[in-house]
């Protein structure tokens, strides 16, 4: 009888939000003072979805107004989510988040 490979435990909170953390380092070095905005499990059980944000900041020669402004950096905060698998931990998908806001 040959030896069974026992499952692997779900992915935790704790480890979904690590590798987002870790992935966003990597992926997005010009993002900085990274934050945890939400986290939550997906319909079907299968991913986490963990939203980071961060800030980003350009120069002000790429800020569309023209005049003395242009001068000055500037920043804005950019949010990410995370798709993580359950299982394997991997990350499927990094995607933006657009914010919706009440009226």
């Amino acid at each position: 009888m040959a030896d069974q490979i026992p499952e692997k435990s779900p992915v935790t909170y704790r480890d979904a939000v690590n590798t987002a953390f870790s992935r966003a380092e990597e992926l997005l070095p010009g993002i900085g003072d990274m934050l945890l905005e939400e986290i939550e499990l997906s319909d079907d059980d299968n991913y986490r979805l963990v939203t980071l944000s961060g800030t980003q900041t350009r120069r002000g020669n790429d800020k569309p107004e023209t005049s003395i402004m242009a001068a000055f950096p500037w920043t804005k905060r950019v949010y990410k989510v995370f798709k993580i698998d359950r299982k394997s931990g991997d990350v499927r998908s990094m995607k933006i988040r657009e914010l919706q806001y009440a009226r």
